[in-house]
């Protein structure tokens, strides 16, 4: 029954992820500067024209945006992300090339980035890397971050494409750069592995008298009655 469930749930992230497909996510962008506009669609196909130079006079065919469903941060917090979904898979691919090969982009003094939208499961396995992400930038050596959660590592020696966080850290080591990877939330086997019975309530005490049914009042009576003759 876990495996069935865990197959389920593999089942459902994929079917998560392939709905997003046609999204980006937009980091960086400050609170409420889409609030001049007339609506907000409008205020991302110039944000993102103006950025990333696309020239195209047509529109980005975007069928809807908004900032990420969480509260509204403090002003010294990180602004929500603006997701945003496409009508054209091939429009959306061409707007997250192009913000990758320009790589640094900024906006009114803001920098900001693009990325896929990806599923919860996906996006937990790539935060993973960032100790190890970190580590990297600071000794300068290049890396990418494959689809769905894999790191390439462009070392001197050679390439190198690790499939996991903790497989990432365990090589890093090895080669003297320290890492460390956030824990990974416990599985539906190990979460159920940990349960144990619990009471419920106080156990109700038995009665040190429990009251004859009427059956055993029945039979003792015919016994009396025989008894009797």
């Amino acid at each position: 029954m876990i495996r069935l469930t865990e197959q389920f749930e593999a089942r459902l992230n994929d079917q998560e992820g392939r709905a997003r497909r046609s999204n980006i996510r937009i980091y960086g962008v400050p609170e409420k500067a889409e609030a001049n506009s007339s609506d907000f669609i409008s205020f991302l196909e110039d944000l993102l024209k103006s950025t990333l130079d696309l020239n195209s006079p047509a529109d980005l065919q975007i069928e809807r945006a908004h900032r990420a469903l969480a509260p509204t941060p403090s002003a010294e917090a990180k602004p929500r992300s603006i997701i945003a979904k496409f009508l054209n898979y091939r429009t959306k691919e061409l707007v997250i090339k192009t913000a990758w090969e320009k790589k640094v982009i900024e906006w009114k003094g803001n920098r900001i980035f693009c990325d896929h939208d990806y599923a919860p499961d996906v996006l937990w396995k790539r935060r993973k890397y960032q100790d190890a992400k970190r580590m990297l930038r600071e000794h300068d050596i290049r890396f990418q971050t494959r689809f769905p959660a894999r790191l390439r590592v462009f070392y001197t020696e050679g390439t190198v494409i690790y499939n996991s966080a903790e497989e990432a850290a365990t090589d890093m080591v090895k080669r003297g750069l320290p890492v460390t990877v956030l824990s990974t939330p416990s599985s539906l086997t190990e979460r159920v592995q940990r349960l144990t019975w619990r009471k419920t309530g106080k156990r109700r005490d038995t009665p040190a008298h429990v009251h004859p049914s009427y059956k055993d009042k029945f039979f003792a009576f015919r016994r009396s009655q025989t008894e009797d003759k």
